[in-house]
Parts: C-alpha cells; sequence; structure tokens
C-alpha cells in the first residue's frame, strides 16, 4: 500500500514536469515562430528603409525643385491631380522620406484591392529607385528626378523632363 502511493506520487510528479516542460517548449516555439517573422519582414524593408532619403547624388529630398510639404497648398503643377491622390502633396512630399501609421489605414487613396486592413500599421519609404526606368517620350505621370552634387529637380511633364547627371562608374 505504500508502495503504491509512492509509485502513485511519483508518476504525479514525472506527469507534471512533463506537462511544465510540454508548456515552456510551447512557448519557445511561438517566441521563435515570432522573432524568424520578425527577421524575415525585416530583411524584406530593410533595403528600402536604407534607402530612405536617397535621391541620386544629392542628400535630402528638400533640396529638390518641385518638392512639396503636405501641409502647403496642392502642387497642382507637378503632377495634376495625382498630387492629391493619397492626400495633400503626398506623391511629391520628398522632404519627408519616412511616414507611418500604427493600428489605422488614414490615407485617402485606395489600399489593395481596396479592402484596406483597418488594424494594419502602414510604412511608406520615399526614394529614388537605383535601377534606371525608360519612359516612352510623351509620357506623363512618373515623377523624374535628376541631381547634381549641389542641386536636383523633379518633374512628372514628358516635355520637360530633366537630363540625367553623368553617372560616376565604380572604382
Amino acid at each position: 500500500m505504500i508502495a503504491m502511493a509512492i509509485g502513485a506520487f511519483l508518476s504525479l510528479g514525472a506527469v507534471q514536469v512533463y506537462v511544465d516542460c510540454r508548456k515552456a517548449f510551447d512557448v519557445y516555439q511561438t517566441s521563435a515562430r515570432l522573432q524568424e517573422t520578425a527577421r524575415y519582414a525585416m530583411s524584406v524593408i530593410e533595403p528600402d528603409i536604407r534607402l530612405a532619403n536617397y535621391w541620386g547624388y544629392l542628400k535630402g529630398g528638400g533640396l529638390l525643385a518641385g518638392a512639396t510639404a503636405q501641409t502647403a497648398a496642392a502642387n497642382a503643377g507637378l503632377g495634376g491631380a495625382s498630387v492629391v491622390t493619397c492626400g495633400n502633396n503626398f506623391s511629391v512630399d520628398l522632404a519627408t522620406f519616412m511616414q507611418g501609421s500604427n493600428d489605422t489605414y488614414n490615407l485617402a487613396c485606395a489600399a489593395f484591392n481596396n479592402r484596406p486592413v483597418l488594424s494594419a500599421d502602414t510604412l511608406t519609404v520615399r526614394r529614388a529607385s537605383t535601377t534606371p526606368s525608360a519612359v516612352a517620350a510623351g509620357t506623363a505621370g512618373p515623377l523624374r528626378v535628376c541631381t547634381t552634387r549641389v542641386a536636383g529637380s523633379s518633374s512628372t511633364s514628358p516635355t520637360a523632363a530633366p537630363s540625367h547627371p553623368p553617372v560616376r562608374s565604380p572604382t
């Protein structure tokens, strides 16, 4: 009888140890998955974040001719109606190179598939592309940015597109 009591006590102790270890394993596994997801998300957005406020030879979008703050009156001369699609001067506010929101979709433009996730976070990174893009002559729309070491300009006009500054060869 005493042996059965000791055996039951030891069995209950072993079961309790197993349950506690299983709970700890589940917690550590969830933490590992969360860290893996965070690492993946950072690896996806890191290149864009590193290039935030990159405008070719010029450092800082606020120095570009044609850049207009979101608090200023709408800049109809640079992009027409597309300037106010996502908010006042949203597409030409080059001085605000990073902009985000927490748990809300507060942009005036349509979200992907016109179905915003209202509890999602948003991150807007403004920068020039590192790869040249060819735009057909007479095509208006894309914001074209051309810079030198001391000045820069932006345009959406197909006839007044600024020319590219000389490209340095890598050494």
